[in-house]
């Protein structure tokens, strides 16, 4: 009941000095607690996923932001982060694997065990179609060369893209769909999320396209889109 509550608060929430939930969005947020959360030391286990809302943002903000000892991970999780929802998934489900690093977490820190917890504070996070584990100390990850790439003429996506303006028109086709058995519809265990063929459906969408790489690329994190106005403070 309680969660149902807060869902109905969001949806009457247009600001974020609303009162919706008794309290401003400002006043639940954990950027209004920096401070005492420094001060007391305490240690951080967060978890999001890249296909969970706006979850793996907050880790990487909370990461880059407070001091405490922080174990972070961000995996191809669905919301509550009970199905793999990754497009080249080799597995349905990791929650075993989850919980026990809750435990060796909880063990370390509340019970004084020594279950092998990182000494330094780590970020651990999943390449969705190499399908691997990786883990850093930093962010942006070791190695990490930001590209500028363009929309372009003819609705291609180009590294070359001239300094000029533009504009495409779209109309919104309303046909246009997601699917019935992808990450929001499943969010909460409702059977194996499946991508369907987008070919088609990009059709009815404003897309723009890149020509095949010339090599393997790994894209860590996620892109920023930015105007013409403003690319002369990228």
């Amino acid at each position: 009941m309680r969660t149902w509550t807060s869902t109905l608060a969001a949806r009457k929430t247009d600001f974020r000095d609303d009162r919706s939930f008794g309290v401003t969005l400002d006043e639940l947020s954990l950027h209004s607690y920096v401070q005492p959360l420094e001060r007391s030391g305490v240690a951080i286990n967060s978890w999001g996923g890249w296909f969970d809302a706006s979850t793996a943002d907050g880790m990487i903000k909370t990461f880059l932001t407070l001091k405490n000892y922080q174990r972070a991970v961000v995996g191809p999780w669905n919301h509550g982060g009970s199905q793999n929802a990754s497009p080249y998934q080799t597995a349905a489900s990791q929650r075993v694997m989850q919980v026990l690093e809750w435990l060796r977490f909880f063990d370390h820190y509340l019970k004084d065990v020594d279950t092998g917890i990182d000494a330094d504070r780590q970020f651990y996070y999943f390449t969705i179609g190499e399908e691997k584990w990786k883990v850093t100390n930093r962010w942006p990850v070791a190695g990490t060369e930001m590209t500028r790439w363009y929309c372009d003429e003819n609705n291609t996506l180009s590294p070359k893209g001239a300094w000029k303006a533009g504009q495409d028109s779209y109309t919104i086709n309303f046909e246009a769909t997601t699917g019935q058995r992808i990450v929001g519809t499943h969010r909460v265990g409702g059977g194996q999320v499946v991508y369907g063929d987008r070919a088609d459906e990009d059709k009815k969408l404003l897309t723009y396209t890149s020509n095949p790489l010339e090599s393997d690329v790994e894209v860590t994190g996620y892109p920023i889109v930015r105007s013409l106005r403003h690319l002369n403070s990228y």
